[in-house]
């Protein structure tokens, strides 16, 4: 999976190792509310919606040129793509992808 070429290997751990979204959602609900907002409400599937939209921004910072992104959801893939990095699905992982060119069932599954 992993070859020269590759200068990155970026993890999506927020779910790809556990589903952390219900505790995400709950703090940040706790965060809206404690800045007394009343008109939002965080809930996990709205957070699901949201998560692996920065692809593009963690491969530009670091001056990656060859990154592969490894996640676990239709997000994280369509993240990867619209920055052109190449996406591994960790079918291991909570979420779902339609199509993926290439997947791992364990993490070990990188260096095969």
């Amino acid at each position: 999976m992993i070859d020269r070429k590759t200068d990155a290997v970026i993890l999506d751990v927020d779910g790809t190792l556990w589903d952390s979204t219900p505790i995400v959602a709950r703090a940040w609900q706790s965060a809206v509310a404690d800045s007394g907002l009343t008109d939002c409400v965080v809930t996990a599937e709205r957070l699901k919606g949201l998560f692996g939209k920065t692809m593009q921004v963690i491969a530009e910072r670091n001056h990656f040129l060859a990154p592969v992104y490894v996640g676990d959801t239709q997000g994280d893939c369509d993240a990867a793509k619209e920055a052109g990095v190449r996406f591994i699905h960790a079918s291991y992982g909570y979420g779902k992808v339609d199509s993926a060119e290439e997947t791992i069932a364990e993490f070990s599954g990188l260096l095969e």
